[in-house]
This record gives structure tokens, C-alpha cells and sequence, in this order.
């Protein structure tokens, strides 16, 4: 193995590691984001892990790493392509159909348990087998399934994903994602790029690679720094450094570049803060402002977006109406919704949905409705979910209960 080959797998492995650490142990922000870009770089410094050990033939005392690890092949093009998405579309967390992205990486492990509870020996021999040539790996066995049946497998599996990223790419979530983020967040749009050339050459070089080992029949590994897998470990180096020297990319973007108003008079200073500044929020003095995470348009756009559909529809008279339902309902990310009650309207979602259900019921009283109905059933229809909890919220809001208010209406009349 070549020095310059040599170097680039354990400077890719090293910065991979070091980037999933930090992905996983940030908590804060989009953290979905995080934790699909950090198992991505995991599965990536893994992956060149074993090449390094199996060139150097070190895995004959680690034998443990050949073929443990190949479940994961199946998560790697499905994590890629859910972190497009989610970054694309700004989403915060999975939906539940999208646990079928994760069924051939389960099916795979499920099926490889005896193997990873088999003695040392069983994968010792793997590994000398790897060592003498990687044609041997298609040939050998892990499961009931031949490895070489995987092998095919996840070559169109990692072309399948990488059609339905260029999809997404193509689409109108990623034009509607740079019309919006061009301006102020232009590291973002360049990360998003810069990722997708990534996993489009990593896609191109892994099926030219399998295609050569399948009709070729090499008895050395294809691996041995060609220039092929050199320019993939650049590539792939540079990514990880993009990223580090960007760190605000490490919180989830787009929507938590972070951006000051003065006093909220719509002077905007395009400072990109750093992660230590971040962590500095807490000890902001009273005079300062918190940090705005996307522009003042966007947020106007979603203050009128939910004015009229509150106008409209006056969910709130559900009782199972939450801020989950209300950013399905709008199609914005749960986390916008609740700086905007939180930052912006000075109110929790709680109380602002119990403000509305509040005026409905006073406002049904002054039209006269506690003639026809109860008390109990005028809340209920407001959408409070019990008796307690409405005559509570009322005289909280109110100062008065229910019946109090109804009195002071018939003797102003």
C-alpha cells in the first residue's frame, strides 16, 4: 500500500470519527440533521477502517471487523438520502413510513446474528481470506444469503437513492430551498451541493468497482490506492473539512444560521455566528435580542399563514389539536412554529390556543348561547376536554369563571 494512499485512509478515518462525536453529542437545534449526517461519516470512517486494516493485514488481529460491518452498507444510501431530504425540506423529524428505508439494514442484521455470535475463528477465517484476495468476499459467506447476492443487492440499492436524491435535487423543494436561502445562508446551499457531488462520485466509483471485481475476478484487491479510491478519499476529506471549518453546518441547517436585530427594528447584521457563541446565549444581557434563526420575511409569512388558518378553520375547537397538527397543517417545521409563539408572539402554543378557545366561549356568550347550552357544553364545543379544565384556563385568562362572566354579561344588558 502506498504512502499517500495510506495517509488519506487515516486522515479519513480519523476526521470521520471526530465529526460523528461531535454530530451525536450535539443536542441542540435540528438534531435530526445531526444524527443522519453523523451515522453517514460513521459509516464512511468505518468503511475505509477496514481497507486500512486489510491492506496492512492487521485484521488477522481484529478479525472481528471482517464482515461485522456490512449490515451497515445497507443504512449508508438510505441515510444519505433521508439527510437530503430533511435538509431540503427543513424537516425536524422522520415520518413514520419512513421506517421502510431502515428494513434491508434490520433484514441483514437479523440474519447475520449467527455470524457475529460465532467463535473468533469463524472470523479469523474471513479475514485471512481477505487478506489473500478480495474476490474471496463475494465468494464467502454470512448468512444463508451468499455475499455476492448482497453485494448486487446494494449496488442497485445505492442506485436507487441516488436517482431519488437527484429527484429531490430537480424538484421544487430544492428550488423553493434556494430561492429562500441563497442569500443569507450560501454555505448552506454550497453544503447541500458539495454533498450531493459526494455521494453521486462515491455512488459512481463504488458500482464501477463492483462491476470490475464480478467479471474481472481480481485476485488483489481493487482497493490498493488507484486512483479511483484516491480522488474518493480527497473528495470525501474535503467534505469533512468543509464542514468542520463551518460549524454552524454541525447545528442543522438551514434554519439555525444565526442572524441579530437591534431591538427588533428590522436592522438586520448578517453575522454568522460560531458554536462557542451559541453556547454563550444564556448569559446575553436583558438589553440584548435573541437570535433570529431565519430572515423577517419568512417569519411575516408564517405569522399571516397562521392567522388565516386559524381565521379559517378554527382548529383549536378540536381537542386534539396540538402544534404537531398545526405544522402538518401549514407544512412548517415544528421547531419554526415554536420560536414564533415562543420569540415572537412572547406566548407558549399552549396559551395561545387557550386564549382563542377562551374568546370563542365569551364571545358565545355574549350572543347568548348560555341561554340554549351549559357552561360545560359551551367549553366543550370551544374544544376544552373536561369541565376542570376549562372553568381553570377561563378564570386564569379571565379573572372570572365561566358563570361569572356570563352573570356580568346579563347585568350590563
Amino acid at each position: 500500500m502506498s504512502p499517500l494512499y495510506e495517509i488519506l485512509l487515516l486522515a479519513s478515518f480519523i476526521l470521520g470519527i471526530y465529526l460523528s462525536v461531535i454530530l451525536f453529542v450535539i443536542s441542540r437545534y435540528n438534531t435530526l440533521l445531526n444524527k443522519l449526517l453523523g451515522t453517514f461519516t460513521f459509516a464512511m470512517s468505518v468503511f475505509f477502517l477496514i481497507y486500512y486494516l486489510t491492506n496492512k493485514k492487521w485484521i488477522l488481529d481484529v478479525p472481528f471487523f471482517a464482515g461485522s460491518f456490512t449490515p451497515v452498507y445497507y443504512l449508508t444510501p438510505a441515510v444519505c438520502y433521508l439527510y437530503v431530504r430533511c435538509f431540503i425540506r427543513d424537516e425536524y423529524r422522520l415520518k413514520r413510513k419512513d421506517s421502510i428505508h431502515f428494513v434491508p439494514f434490520v433484514f441483514h442484521l437479523i440474519i447475520m446474528l449467527p455470524y457475529l455470535f460465532s467463535p473468533m475463528e469463524k472470523k479469523l477465517e474471513l479475514a485471512q481470506a481477505l487478506v489473500q484476495s478480495s474476490d474471496n468476499f463475494q465468494n464467502y459467506n454470512t448468512s444463508f444469503i451468499p455475499e455476492k447476492y448482497h453485494l448486487w443487492a446494494r449496488m442497485f440499492l445505492t442506485i436507487i437513492y441516488l436517482l431519488l436524491i437527484w429527484r429531490l435535487m430537480l424538484g421544487k423543494y430544492y428550488r423553493s430551498f434556494i430561492n429562500k436561502n441563497k442569500a443569507l445562508y450560501s454555505y448552506a446551499v454550497r453544503w447541500i451541493q458539495l454533498f450531493t457531488f459526494f455521494i453521486t462520485l462515491m455512488t459512481i466509483l463504488g458500482v464501477v468497482i463492483k462491476l470490475q471485481l464480478f467479471s474481472s475476478g481480481a485476485k488483489a484487491p481493487l482497493y490498493q490506492g488507484n486512483l479511483s479510491m484516491i480522488g474518493l478519499l480527497v473528495c470525501y476529506i474535503g467534505l469533512l473539512m468543509y464542514a468542520i471549518v463551518n460549524p454552524v453546518i454541525l447545528y442543522g441547517l438551514p434554519q439555525f444560521a444565526q442572524f441579530k436585530t437591534a431591538a427588533y427594528t428590522g436592522k438586520e447584521m448578517d453575522v454568522q455566528k460560531t458554536m462557542t457563541d451559541n453556547y454563550a446565549v444564556e448569559n446575553r444581557q436583558e438589553n440584548e435580542v435573541p437570535d433570529i434563526p431565519f430572515e423577517r420575511e419568512r417569519i411575516e409569512e408564517y405569522e399571516q399563514r397562521i392567522t388565516q388558518y386559524i381565521n379559517d378553520n378554527r382548529p383549536y375547537r378540536n381537542p386534539e389539536f396540538n402544534i404537531a397538527t398545526l405544522s402538518k397543517a401549514l407544512n412548517i417545521p415544528q421547531h419554526h412554529l415554536s420560536y414564533i409563539f415562543k420569540h415572537h408572539l412572547k406566548q407558549s402554543f399552549v396559551t395561545y390556543r387557550n386564549t382563542l378557545r377562551v374568546e370563542y366561549v365569551k364571545l358565545s356568550l355574549q350572543l347568548g348561547k348560555g341561554k340554549e347550552l351549559t357552561l360545560e357544553a359551551i367549553g366543550e364545543s370551544a374544544g376544552f376536554s373536561s369541565r376542570s379544565n376549562f372553568f381553570t384556563v377561563f378564570k386564569n385568562i379571565t379573572g372570572l369563571s365561566p358563570a361569572q362572566y356570563l352573570e356580568s354579561i346579563r347585568i350590563n344588558s
